[in-house]
């Protein structure tokens, strides 16, 4: 490895712990070994908690209103998103801008992999040694362990 590589690491250390901390001033919780890659976007942090050893890839997007909870040695891909609150659009007469938002956590087990392109829908817990495939949307609860591909997501495969 060249000095530029060492240095380029680091630096890329250096930019995670600043994302870590960030978070936690604006009221995540946040365990030990987390690192944040490039341009993470967190709605409503206060609600947010991260376990130990979480990687969250780039372009991490969060609305955590609801209340967003990631078990610990969990790798988050890149472009996942993950919803913890929806639009009311029950009365038709109303702008659904105007009908406010229902919130409903989101909890994920430790060791799952969330591949990159994931969409992870309001009100969804996914149990521990879960596996998600790129490009899946997860609109329910995934109780047991596997590999879950697909919109919606189901399983595929045991682990």
């Amino acid at each position: 490895m060249t000095p530029f590589e060492t240095y380029i690491i680091r630096f890329q250390r250096l930019l995670s712990r600043y994302r870590v901390v960030k978070l936690k001033v604006m009221g995540a919780t946040i365990g030990s070994g987390v690192q944040i890659f490039r341009r993470p976007i967190v709605y409503h942090a206060d609600n947010l908690s991260i376990g130990d050893k979480v990687s969250l890839n780039d372009n991490f997007w969060c609305n955590a209103r609801g209340g967003v909870c990631i078990g610990d040695d969990t790798i988050i891909g890149p472009n996942v998103i993950i919803h913890s609150a929806n639009h009311r659009y029950s009365e038709p007469g109303r702008l659904i801008r105007e009908q406010g938002h229902t919130l409903r956590e989101v909890d994920v087990g430790r060791n799952v992999w969330i591949g990159a392109n994931v969409t992870i829908l309001p009100g969804v817990h996914i149990s521990d040694k879960v596996v998600i495939a790129a490009g899946a949307v997860v609109n329910k609860k995934i109780r047991e362990p596997g590999i879950y591909a697909g919109v919606p997501a189901k399983k595929i495969k045991d682990l």
